[in-house]
């Protein structure tokens, strides 16, 4: 069984630990007081793996008054557990797509040798928009960020979380209402599926989603969302 890794933002900094085949965890650990460095303060953290390698994009606060926000990612490489400097994804080829620099959650994953994000930002009017990209592995190189909302017909959203499954990303993220909604990048010619209910389509729980999280287990995507009248909700799509 191959290791879980695990990385977590706590009192503004970012820690990471891993869980082993033999059961026991590795100690906490600072990443920021390795060679990732410290882009704080920080505003939310994700984190997937690629191959053997520990990938993690982070958000931070850029001004607090202003809510204003960038987009970071850092590397832990397996071969010898040291970490690459965070790079400002923002500032890169990705661009900065939010007109207001305003991002409010991120997930990424990997499909096939490249990893792929997806941040929830605002557009030049405001809507609560998600963005994706791609990081290449060959060169390390970013696509520009993507507006997702005008290829999945989708209104406006807030929470975001992705995850492989059968070689494509599914991308699932709730609105300002509390409804969960999912959509697919098809990764052999780059489309995405319109976005359809989520909530409606699981059996609506008639709550109101504040959360959202999914993986692939077993070729099925699974989602957890918190709401507000239960602790977590269990969602798979077959």
């Amino acid at each position: 069984m191959a290791d879980l890794s695990y990385s977590s933002v706590s009192a503004w900094r970012i820690c990471s630990a891993s869980f082993g085949a033999a059961g026991n965890w590795q100690p906490w650990g600072n990443v920021e007081a390795t060679a990732a460095g410290n882009p704080r303060p920080l505003h939310g953290a994700v984190a997937s793996h690629l191959d053997a390698d520990l990938h993690v994009p982070v958000l931070t606060l850029s001004d607090e008054a202003a809510g204003t926000t960038k987009v970071w990612h850092t590397i832990r490489f397996s071969a010898n557990g040291s970490w690459q400097p965070f790079g400002e994804v923002t500032a890169t080829a990705a661009g900065n797509p939010s007109a207001q620099s305003r991002y409010g959650t991120l997930g990424c994953a990997q499909v096939g040798t490249d990893l792929h994000l997806v941040v929830t930002g605002a557009d030049f009017n405001g809507t609560g928009t998600i963005f994706h990209t791609i990081r290449f592995t060959a060169d390390g190189s970013w696509q520009p960020f993507g507006n997702v909302n005008q290829q999945i017909q989708g209104a406006a959203f807030s929470e975001v979380a992705c995850a492989e499954v059968g070689g494509d990303l599914h991308v699932v993220a709730t609105d300002p209402g509390g409804t969960l909604w999912h959509t697919i990048r098809f990764s052999a010619d780059g489309s995405w599926q319109p976005v359809g209910n989520a909530s409606a389509a699981a059996g609506d729980p008639n709550a109101w989603f504040a959360i959202v999280a999914c993986a692939n287990a077993g070729g099925d995507l699974h989602v957890v969302g918190a709401t507000t009248t239960r602790p977590r909700r269990r969602l798979s799509r077959d």
